[in-house]
């Protein structure tokens, strides 16, 4: 059971895994609880920094996950800089795969917090985050969120992707339930902010099948046009749906450039 560790990050560039983390390994966790842990960046901390896995960071490892329940684990920023944040509750960078079977991710998130004109790069995965072959098997992933906010012009407008799950290499999603995942632009700024992916972004092959996309959502509120675009899927490489029910997704926001309440793909 790993409960309530809080890693604050001053002055350094990279942190990750306040709960679990590991690298250039193989591991199992069977029923196991990853929930309520933390990673900040406080006041004064560095710019150009990168955050990963509050709950459990892995890379370059083989990772099988079963029957565990990764809840209420949290990045974000005290005071807003120019940081990137992957996996709100769980990271996996690289290594030759992930699999995770009859589990639970929950109330996980990402917050990112503009400063100064500038703003937080990025926000990918506030469920889960994987640049790994990727399996998710009677899994459920619901109110997961990435958001990220800012007053003021710069040169780094928001940008988020993966509500619930990011995936930037092939993945497959069977017998699964997704629902309720958000991500947030509360940007009163006149920058494009670009979310994509209220349920799940996969940047490379998606197969989907025998499962259930509801209520999942993008929305903001920025004054020019942005990319707010797939409510419940975006796809931006070619993908496989079969059985699936994709049902009250939706995009939330008054910009000309929305695409997609329910999926958008961009692959062939």
């Amino acid at each position: 059971y790993i409960n309530g560790i809080s890693s604050q990050s001053p002055g350094v560039r990279s942190h990750m895994g306040a709960g679990i983390a590991a690298s250039n390994s193989t591991f199992t966790l069977n029923g196991c609880r990853i929930v309520s842990n933390a990673i900040y960046n406080a006041s004064g901390g560095s710019e150009d920094g990168f955050f990963y896995g509050a709950g459990l960071y892995a890379k370059l490892c083989t990772v099988l996950v079963t029957n565990c329940v990764i809840a209420d684990n949290r990045l974000g920023n005290s005071q807003g800089r120019k940081n990137s944040y992957y996996g709100g509750g769980a990271c996996f960078v690289g290594g030759p795969g992930v699999e995770i079977v009859d589990s639970v991710f929950s109330d996980n998130s990402i917050r990112g917090r503009g400063y100064s004109g500038e703003g937080d790069r990025a926000c990918f995965g506030g469920g889960i985050y994987s640049s790994a072959p990727f399996v998710l098997r009677n899994c459920t992933v619901s109110s997961n969120t990435i958001s990220a906010s800012r007053t003021v012009d710069g040169a780094y407008p928001p940008y988020g992707a993966g509500g619930g799950v990011y995936v930037g290499s092939t993945a497959n999603i069977s017998h699964c339930e997704l629902r309720g995942n958000k991500c947030i632009g509360d940007t009163a700024a006149a920058d494009p902010a670009n979310w994509r992916g209220g349920a799940i972004y996969a940047a490379a092959w998606l197969g989907v099948s025998n499962t259930v996309i509801m209520g999942n959502s993008n929305s903001n509120n920025a004054a020019k046009i942005g990319n707010v675009q797939g409510g419940g899927i975006y796809g931006a490489s070619a993908m496989r749906l079969m059985n699936v029910l994709i049902v009250s997704n939706v995009n939330l926001s008054t910009n000309a450039g929305d695409l997609g309440d329910g999926i958008v793909a961009q692959g062939e």
